[in-house]
């Protein structure tokens, strides 16, 4: 976790989920990897030919650079909108999540 902000990784280890996070570290180092690569390519524009529709979405309440991040996605990608959802973190309400990609997937399929 030698690339995490270090206030993010400071209050990770403060936490009592300390010992989930570091066991997770495996995954984690996927998950980093693959957001290094996505933002290399939206930085680098070679993911600028993407034009299938792209919804963004994150959650009500969760880290200040998701909602960043789905505005960097917007500006890049042609096709690509960006929604607030009920959620926390990395989970979601599920009904609301549903509702949101069946119209997503609606309006896209219609627009082609």
């Amino acid at each position: 976790m030698k690339d995490m902000p270090p206030k993010w990784l400071a209050g990770a280890k403060a936490s009592p989920e300390w010992p989930e996070i570091a066991a997770g570290v495996v995954s984690t180092r996927a998950d980093a990897q693959s957001m290094a690569w996505s933002v290399g390519g939206l930085e680098q524009g070679s993911l600028g030919g993407i034009r299938v529709p792209v919804l963004a979405m994150y959650g009500t309440e969760t880290f200040p650079e998701m909602p960043a991040a789905a505005e960097r996605i917007v500006q890049v990608l042609p096709n690509a909108a960006q929604k607030e959802m009920p959620g926390a973190q990395h989970t979601w309400e599920p009904a609301p999540m549903a509702a949101e990609l069946a119209t997503f997937a609606k309006v896209s399929v219609g627009t082609r």
